[in-house]
This record gives C-alpha cells, structure tokens and sequence, in this order.
C-alpha cells in the first residue's frame, strides 16, 4: 500500500473521530464544519449525513438546512433514526406541506414509548386535516410587499381600501400606525396617522382595529388589559378629527378589539369577550337604525364562532362574504389562521378554512380584499429565521365581475362638495343595492360596486336642489372593469341679460377597459393610476401629470406626449417603453376644474384627431443604448421598432410643422444628419 493511500485512510479516520467527539460532547456548530469537511470528500456515509442534520437542527438560524441531510436518512432506512430526529423531521415535512412523509413519521414515533404521545395524535390528526386542505387549495400568488412597509420590526393588521390605493397597518410593538399609498401598483410611501385626542399616556394599549371602505374613517382598539373599547376618527382636508368612542351597544365592560364597516356603512361586525358567547371572543354584528345609533348586537353564531377565539372580521364589498381568524383547534393548521363564510338564505355558512398556500403553522391575521377580488393582503409569521409579522399580497386568480364607480359630486357656482345622497336600485328587480359607499360631505367623493352586466337607477338628492335618477348601463364583463364619474349639480340662477336658467345636472363618465392578460398588467396598473390620481375626471384627470420639458410651454404637448408613451408601450408590449412611461409621468401642479359663468364645466383639453410632429432620429440595429456615442450626449426618450431598424425619438415634440423643422434643422447642424419629421395623429403615425 502506497503511502499517499496510507495517510489518506488515517486522514478520514481521524477526521471522522474529531467529529464524533465534537458531536457526542454537544459541540454542534465545531462538528458541523468537521461533518461537512468529510461529507465533501467522502459523500456517501449514512451516519455522517444523520449528523449533520442533527447539528442543523441545533443551530439557530439554519434548521431548515438539515431536511436534505435528514431527508437522505429517511429514504435510506426510516427505522434507523432516533425518537427526537423521527420527530423532529416529522415537523419540517409538515412545515414544508410534505404531508404523506409528515404522516408516516408521526406513525413512526408513535411507536416508541414516548410520553408525548398524545401531543403526536393531535398532529397526525391535524396532518390529516391538512392533507385535504392541501387537496382544495386556494389558487394565488403570494408575495412579501416588501419596503418602505415591511421592515426589521414587525407589521400588522394591514386594511386595504376598497379600491386598493391605501392601506393602513401598525408596527406590533408600538403604537405608531401608519397609511401606505399605492402609486403605479407600488406600495411606494407612508405616513404616520396620528389623532389630536390621542394621549397615549393614559392606554395602555393602543390599536389599529378597521377602516371604513373608502378608507376615510379609522378604528381604534384603546384601554387597558382589563378592558379596551373601540373609537373613530374622520379623516378631513385637515387631517383626522378627534377620535369619538363608540356607543354602548357595541362597546361593554370587556374587550372589544377588531372591526369591520359595511360597504353601505349600516352594519358593522366585530369582536368581543363579552359574556354570553361561544368561546373567548367571538363576532358580532350590529345594524343602524334609522336615527343613526347602532342596535343591540347580535352574536353570529356556532358556524362562525368555537370554542376558542374568532377575531379580526373583514366583510367583503358584496357584503355577502365574511372573512375572519380564528385559532379554533379543531380547524386551525396552527396559530390563528384565516376563515371564511358566505352569506346564505340570512344565515352564515359554515366558516371554512381558506387552507394552502396562505394559512401555514404559523399565525396569519388581518385578510383584507380589494372590491375588485383581484388583490389581498394579510400578516404573517411565514419565516422560520426572523420570526416576526410582515405583511403579504396575494393575487388572486379566480377574479369576481364586480365593477366600480368612481366619482365625486359637487354642487353651486362656483362648485364645490355638498352633502348629497346615493340610492342604487337594481332596474330589472327593482331591489336596492347596499355596496354604495356614500358620499363624503368634506370632499363630494363617492364609490359604487355592483355586479357588471345589468342596468341601475341612481338616484340623487341633495338639500336645495330637485331630485335626479341617472341610468347605468353596463355590459357584462368576464373581469374587472372601473368607471370614473362626477356629477354637477348647477342651481337656477339669472344671467346678465335677467333670464332665468333653470336648474340642470351635468354628468361626466369614463369607462376603463382591463385586459386578461399577464403583459398588460404593469401597464394597466400604470394608466389606472394616472387616471385615479385626481378629483378631476375624465380627461381631466391627466391635468396632474406633465412631461418634464424646460423648453416647450404648451400643456398640449405634454399630454400629446404622454399618450403617446401609452400607445407605444401597448403597441410594443416593450419593457423600456414601460419605463419610460413611469419616469416621464411625474406630479405637477394639481389644476382646477374650469367652469364659465354660467357654471357649466368648461370641457377639457380635447385629444380627438390630436395632430403632433415628432423629430426622429434614425440610429443602426447596433446603437442600442441610450448612452451611445452616437447620440452626442442628447437625451433619448425610447424606441420603436421597424423591422431590422430601431428608430431613437430625441425628447421633442411639436404641435406645429415650423417648430419641428426648426428643432430638426438644429439637429443637423449639429452632426445628426438623418434628422427627420413624423407626423402623428392620436398617436398614430401617418408618414
């Protein structure tokens, strides 16, 4: 035997035994570096491989690194492995939804005489309980939202406007709660909410407990441990109002801590420890009467409420589908996990866990859903290193065909927000439709949800003008469709010349148009947002966003521009047109709505037949980036492409001829000797 083989032998001897001692003395993390050393040399030895999974399993921030290790053991000789290692990969392929593998190994344990073994049966059975879960899974995507709202610290209770554009939530230990606003399908920024009342000296605890559907009221959980109530707060042009307790129907000499507002804002649910319920908490609903107090509550009963603890209620904008926590241990997958129940004949369904992939062991609370059914977000502990709440989105595939309605209604010359009333009736049934969030007197903003494909009555009143009934006639849609609305109620009044102009309602509406189509999605998040940033409809709602240009003063240019950004990324489906859409739409100036002096609305900047000439460049198929030479330092705005050729559009655009020959012949001087004018209409190119 030659030496080099001699040493080598008394190599992986020795190396085996100092990992033996290491691992028999507990001194895991010294044996796993000397376990991995002899694994990689020598990477076929059952026993090795059993060790350092059991040292995985010791360390703190890496146990999930012993499965594949572990795994290898199982699959080799399942009878080999010890009491504590059956178990504890029992566990991880329970975590990991390896359930048939989880269940064969719970079985396994129950072999040895253990006294935990009533502990493991309740695991076999809730492994079992999973298995059919698993089997009826919710379809969606699930993502961490990531910053600026998830951060080191632990988020929670995350409540989601009906139309999606804000969310509150709360830091979990502290008191700081906080708004995020979406912009372009980002959770982009937040600030802090705070209320003039609010002495947090004299709670101790504070939390955020519901929005309204508009997300233009606010919930809080005050007190102390042996008892907190539930308070409100407005939010106005001024910011939150003082925040007023609730009335004594709904809060009692317990705890009552989470709440839901009704879309129609008539019926609210939450929960409490009151006497007299179920379990621990349990849910109740409370309806408004005609003077406007909230009546008796009303527990919701055995197939919504167990004997352990139901909480955080969220009705959904259909307000026939309830969704809820619960840690009910015959139910739960571990922890609070999340239910829900659908409104039937008068009565709640039995509440159904929504199983895989959004409950896991751990605990998810705080299910909120956009009115569209499109979008959700919820808080969990889904990691097993860090251990604290962040809060997820899931994209739900099987969308509803509600749609939305938009809108404001302002009244008087000049116009401006009045207290008005909605009542939506169904045309054919005559049956009124309750998910209609009401005006708000501060702002004139409304929202409206129903199913698509039928046609309402809206009626409208308003104190000091006659009452209107508009028609809404909508197709129906296969998916989510959103309507922008405003209504102007224009008073009588005598002009100059002593006529008397009656009273009259002028209506403006848009209708936004959503593709089933994964490409578009980025870009139908990006025009929806465009559209929705301003009171402004219509058009109009485009008066907030310019293209940066210190040279060109016309606003038509501007917009000119921004259309033509949309039309090229919808026609090219092209992911820097995408991007340059996003950084030339930035905030400008928010303008006013114009009306003359008889207070009609002056219409908007019309964009039919919109005639523009755009200088072009022409560069090779090999001048690909913005930075190139080729360009001489000038700004390129984006591209298009015509078959071998990429034609690079310099970042002007002219409403007239002269101007775009001038810019042109400037270009040639300046060494871009293929400069040349395109005339656009609408976007379209004609030459």
């Amino acid at each position: 035997m030659s030496s080099s083989i001699l040493n080598a032998q008394i190599h992986k001897k020795e190396l085996f035994r100092e990992s033996e001692n290491a691992f028999y003395n507990e001194q895991f993390q010294k044996a796993l570096g000397l376990l991995l050393q002899y694994d990689s040399i020598y990477p076929d030895n059952y026993v090795v491989k059993y060790r350092i999974g059991a040292c995985y399993l010791n360390t703190r921030d890496e146990k999930t690194k012993a499965m594949p290790y572990l795994d290898y053991v199982y699959k080799k000789n399942m009878k080999s492995l010890p009491p504590i290692v059956v178990r504890q990969l029992a566990d991880f392929y329970f975590n990991n939804k390896r359930f048939d593998d989880a269940e064969k190994l719970y079985k396994r344990y129950l072999q040895f005489k253990t006294k935990d073994k009533k502990s493991i049966k309740n695991k076999l059975k809730v492994t079992k309980y999973h298995k059919t879960l698993k089997q009826d899974s919710l379809k969606a995507n699930i993502l961490n939202i990531g910053s600026p709202v998830n951060t080191l610290y632990s988020e929670t209770m995350p409540l989601v406007s009906a139309d999606g554009s804000k969310m509150y939530y709360q830091e979990k230990f502290s008191e700081k709660v906080y708004v995020a606003l979406n912009r372009l399908g980002v959770w982009s920024e937040k600030h802090e909410v705070s209320f003039p009342n609010l002495d947090k000296s004299k709670y101790s605890v504070i939390k955020l407990a519901g929005i309204s559907a508009t997300g233009d009221r606010v919930f809080m959980q005050l007190g102390n441990w042996k008892n907190t109530d539930l308070y409100v707060s407005t939010y106005t042009s001024d910011g939150f109002e003082k925040l007023e307790l609730l009335d004594s129907n709904i809060n009692s000499p317990y705890h009552e801590d989470k709440i839901s507002l009704s879309a129609n804002e008539q019926t609210i649910y939450f929960s409490s420890n009151r006497p007299g319920g179920y379990g621990k908490y349990d849910i109740y609903k409370s309806e408004k009467d005609d003077a406007g107090n909230w009546g008796k509550p009303v527990n919701l009963g055995a197939n919504i409420n167990s004997s352990d603890n139901e909480s955080y209620p969220f009705i959904r904008s259909n307000m026939k589908t309830l969704y809820f926590c619960s840690d009910n241990k015959q139910k739960s997958l571990g922890g609070y996990d999340i239910f829900h129940s659908k409104l039937e004949d008068g009565k709640w369904s039995e509440a159904q866990n929504i199983g895989h992939p959004i409950n896991t062991r751990m605990h998810e609370t705080s299910y909120s859903v956009t009115s569209d059914g499109s979008t959700a977000y919820f808080s969990s502990i889904r990691n097993d290193i860090a251990l604290h709440y962040d809060i997820y989105s899931i994209s739900l595939k099987d969308k509803t065909s509600l749609m939305t309605v938009k809108g404001r209604i302002l009244a008087g010359i000049p116009p401006e927000p009045t207290t008005a009333r909605i009542k939506v009736f169904d045309k054919e049934s005559g049956t009124r439709l309750k998910y209609i969030y009401p005006p708000n007197p501060l702002t004139g903003k409304y929202l409206m949800v129903f199913p698509s494909g039928k046609e309402y009555d809206m009626h409208i009143t308003a104190e000091g003008y006659q009452p209107y009934t508009l028609n809404l006639d909508y197709p129906k849609q296969l998916f989510f469709q959103e309507n922008i609305q405003e209504i102007y109620l224009r008073p009588a009044y005598i002009d100059s010349l002593g006529n008397r102009i009656e009273e009259k309602i002028i209506v403006k509406d848009k209708r936004l148009d959503f593709y089933n189509t994964n490409k578009y999605n980025t870009l139908l998040r990006l025009i929806e947002k465009l559209i929705e940033t301003t009171d402004s409809l219509g058009l109009n709602a485009l008066d907030t966003y310019a293209i940066e240009d210190t040279i060109l003063e016309e606003k038509q240019d501007k917009y000119t521009r921004l259309f033509n950004l949309v039309t090229q990324a919808i026609e090219t489906e092209d992911t820097l047109a995408l991007r340059l859409l996003e950084e030339n739409t930035i905030p400008d100036k928010l303008l006013e709505t114009n009306y003359n002096e008889d207070g009609d609305l002056v219409p908007p900047m019309r964009l039919e037949n919109e005639l523009e000439y755009r200088v072009q460049i022409v560069a090779g198929i090999k001048h690909l980036h913005k930075k190139d030479s080729f360009f001489k330092s000038k700004e390129v705005v984006y591209y298009s492409k015509k078959g071998h050729i990429l034609r690079y559009f310099i970042k002007k655009s002219f409403s007239n001829l002269d101007a775009a020959n001038k810019f042109k012949s400037k270009l040639i001087k300046e060494g871009f000797l293929d400069a040349f004018v395109v005339k656009f209409i609408n976007g379209e190119s004609i030459d």
